[in-house]
Formats: C-alpha cells, structure tokens, sequence
C-alpha cells in the first residue's frame, strides 16, 4: 500500500492554510488559477488540475486541501498510473478477512482510511478502465464494498484529480471515460508551464532556494544575474521540478558558499540551444555546457572561436581565467 499512495497530515493552522493558496507571480493565468483554486477550496467540489509534468500539480491539490475545510483530515495521493488490474480492488477498497487466499485480517482500503479527507488522483487518464470504473461507482454512489464485503461502507473524501495528458484526445480514443471525467471536474484548473511563464524564474528560484538552504540548515544563497540569464535561455521540458532539481546540483556544487554563478548550473546543453531567447541568453548556455571552454561552445555553436570572442566582447561577457 505504501508503494501505491503518500499519506500527509496537515495540522496547519486557518490562517496558514488560506495563505497556501496565495501566490506571487507576474503570470495572469498562473494568478487566475491560483484565485478558482481558493474558491474551489471553500466549495468541496471535484477539481480536475492540467499540466505538464513538473509544473506542480500536485503542491497545487495539497495547497487545495490545506485551505479547505478537510485540513485536519488525511490527505492521499495515489498515483493511478502504477496501479494494476490486480492490485486495484484490494488497494483501494480493502478486503475482509478470508476473502481470498492470505487474507488473514480483514483490511481497510485507501479510499475508506482517507475518510473525511481528500483524495488525489494522479495521472488520472493513465488509470486502467476497470479502474475508471470502480471509481466511477464510489463517485456516484459515494460507497464501497470490501472484497468479500456484503454491507456498504460510507465514503466521505473530496477527491481532486490530475493529468498531463490532452483529456479531449483521451476520451475520443475511449482510453477515458467522458462520465468519469464530468464527476471529477466539476472545476477545471490549468497550470501553465515554466517557459511560458518565465519572467517568475527570479521569485520562483527565491522560494526554492530558501526551501532548500532551510531544509540543508544552511545560509542564504542567491543567483548572480549572470546565472538568472542562463535559466532564461532554457526550455525547461521538466518544468518546475527540474528547476528544483538543478538548483539544488548547483548548491551541492558550491557547497559552503553563498552564491550560485553561470557556471554552478548544470543544465543540458541541446535543449537549451534549440530554444534560445536571444543571442546573448544561447551563448551564456552553451559556455556553461561546455564548462565555459571556447573551443568548445563554438563548435557547439556552430561559429568560429574568432566569432565567439567578438560575441563574447560585444554582449560584454566575462571570461574567468579559470576558464582559459
């Protein structure tokens, strides 16, 4: 059961939980779905939350319970995309004792134990159909039956769904259920991603750092313009939990100290000249792929050392001597 869902606890107090759902952001999109998220909050409805991975759906669901009147409760995610036709009817809806061969004990299920709670659905348009269907039933009936049970079992949760996946495209192909699909988004958020909202890199990449120098118990850190520059310039396919993921390298690299430069980042190259901004923000990212080595980010650059140099004059670049 574990493997299959992450229980959290939130013993927040009122005031903390409605300051979840606030948001700094220069994105009218990201503070529109922020202001529906509040609202959905106080109202106890089903929320359906779009996004590419990485873009934080999750936080946003657990931000969603925290504001709401369920805080004290469970909160559960299940990752519906690792559940299997075999696991699915134990897992969830738990079983009674001597149901099937090693049921010892009766056991209780991940949608009875989140009573009173909430209930996340992660990649939900991965689900196996016989899984739509089972929760299709809970979400009407609002019961449930423990394998070998014969007497419904009561279920109070708020359930807030989530996907990646192009929902339209989904049910056309009959790989997700349209009735499903209107139980669970009675509000539909979507999250916008990272480069298309990358004037916050600044505010977001202060969020992370202080969460992860507080979590590290160590001193503030913060980015040289130098370093915001070459986060600019990249695609950000993994979105905010690659950022996450590559802030956090870059403090593993500087170890002590307190600011992350250019070339404390590690970020791949390739993407990154695919989709440059400008010329100045493609080059700073090519330097820093190639450990700011000239021969190199040329090549990659496909120009001429001289031509890098006439860049790197031009735009004002520095080149540590370290570098050569």
């Amino acid at each position: 059961m574990q493997a299959l869902a992450r229980h959290e606890q939130d013993a927040k107090r009122p005031t903390e939980q409605a300051r979840s759902l606030s948001v700094r952001t220069t994105s009218p999109l990201v503070a529109s779905t922020f202001s529906m998220a509040a609202k959905a909050a106080r109202m106890d409805i089903g929320v359906l939350i779009r996004g590419e991975t990485g873009v934080g759906k999750d936080v946003l669901a657990r931000a969603i319970h925290g504001a709401s009147a369920r805080s004290s409760a469970p909160f559960r995610a299940i990752n519906c995309a690792s559940l299997t036709a075999s696991l699915i009817e134990a897992e969830l809806f738990g079983h009674e004792r001597g149901s099937f061969t090693g049921a010892h004990c009766e056991q209780m299920g991940l949608l009875e134990s989140s009573n009173g709670g909430t209930v996340f659905l992660d990649e939900i348009a991965e689900a196996p159909l016989a899984l739509q269907a089972s929760l299709l039933r809970a979400l009407e009936s609002r019961e449930i039956y423990r394998i070998g049970g014969r007497a419904p079992r009561k279920l109070d949760v708020r359930f807030i769904a989530a996907t990646n996946r192009d929902v339209a495209a989904e049910m056309a192909a009959g790989r997700f259920r349209t009735d499903l699909f209107y139980r669970l988004s009675a509000m539909e958020l979507v999250l916008p991603p990272l480069r298309e909202r990358i004037d916050d890199l600044p505010l977001l990449c202060n969020e992370i750092l202080i969460q992860l120098c507080a979590e590290g118990n160590r001193k503030r850190v913060t980015l040289t313009d130098r370093a915001l520059d070459v986060l600019r310039s990249y695609s950000w396919p993994g979105n905010i939990r690659e950022l996450k993921n590559i802030l956090l390298r870059a403090l593993s690299m500087i170890e002590t100290g307190e600011v992350i430069d250019g070339g404390d980042l590690t970020l791949p190259c390739a993407t990154i000249l695919s989709c440059p901004r400008d010329e100045r923000a493609a080059i700073l990212s090519a330097l820093n792929c190639h450990g700011w080595n000239q021969v190199r980010t040329a090549k990659a650059l496909g120009i001429s050392r001289t031509t890098l140099v006439y860049r790197l004059n031009e735009y004002k670049i520095p080149r540590p001597q370290k570098y050569g």
